[in-house]
């Protein structure tokens, strides 16, 4: 039973934070320039790192998020119903695992990672304006924030850094999986 939750809690761990990356990154396609205004405006870097970055980082948090989503929607599709049990049971039995869903575990495990990364990248970057006494808008989910009021852009404070910890911790469960 215990290890039908853990295989939830990774589930639904790896579920939100792929929606996550995925919202991001929208928002930052959606509106590139402004995405670059936001990074330029952080004054950590040279201009030209600032421009690579707003151009490279929301096709990394799109390729995160598509294999974080690729890997749980396939574990849905091979959700089954046994019959003479009450539960669910996720995933094919230990041992039985085909090479190529191994593989995707092995992506998926690194999408977490890298997803991880980031977000602890983040969480310096932000903790760093904030001790500099900067006013800054993070420029993270900016598309989503014409929909949804709490994610509209605001200016960043320390409980910006703690909602990158809260998904830094949605990481941990999918890392700490065993195939």
């Amino acid at each position: 039973m215990m290890a039908l939750a853990g295989q939830v809690l990774r589930l639904a761990c790896q579920l939100s934070l792929g929606a996550i990356f995925l919202i991001s990154a929208a928002g930052k396609f959606k509106y590139p320039m402004a995405f670059l205004r936001s990074v330029v405006d952080y004054q950590l870097t040279p201009l030209w790192i600032s421009i690579v970055t707003a151009v490279t980082l929301p096709g990394v948090e799109l390729a995160v998020a598509v294999v974080l989503l690729a890997g749980s929607v396939l574990e849905l599709a091979r959700v089954r119903i046994s019959p003479s049990e009450v539960s669910l049971r996720i995933g094919v039995e230990c041992g039985k695992r085909p090479v190529w869903l191994k593989r995707l575990d092995l992506w998926v495990n690194s999408a977490a990672w890298l997803s991880a990364g980031m977000l602890v990248f983040f969480m310096v970057l932000l903790s760093i304006v904030l001790m500099k006494g900067m006013k800054l808008d993070c420029g993270c989910f900016d598309f989503i924030g014409e929909y949804i009021p709490i994610f509209r852009a605001s200016t960043i404070t320390w409980a910006t850094v703690w909602r990158d910890a809260v998904m830094l911790l949605l990481a941990v469960p999918i890392i700490a999986r065993k195939s």
